[in-house]
């Protein structure tokens, strides 16, 4: 997931996910699931590549 949030918001976000995370769901438990080494889709390779990145790992 890529998520885009201008700078002049970033300060409210961030308190806003913080008091999420203290008083619902627990984000950090969900990491438990992600599975980072899965198949990536070819576009993924090109942003990739774009970005001066390590290709993903197949």
């Amino acid at each position: 997931m890529i998520v885009t949030i201008p700078a002049t918001m970033l300060k409210e976000f961030m308190e806003g996910f913080y008091r999420f995370e203290n008083n619902g769901p627990k984000f950090r438990s969900w990491a438990l699931n992600m599975q980072p080494d899965f198949p990536q889709p070819g576009f993924y390779q090109a942003y990739f590549k774009e970005w001066g990145l390590d290709a993903p790992k197949e």
